[in-house]
């Protein structure tokens, strides 16, 4: 289906974002667990 190349370039860019928001979140996540154990 259409050109493979920008579809693989699309994928790569994709990726890199899924991975830096998925990094994004449990660094959020951990940082609210500390907090939440500090408090408690």
């Amino acid at each position: 289906m259409g050109m493979p190349e920008f579809k693989d370039a699309d994928y790569d860019r994709k990726l890199e974002e899924y991975k830096k928001l998925k990094l994004k979140i449990l660094q959020e996540r951990a940082a609210q667990g500390n907090n939440s154990n500090r408090i408690n």
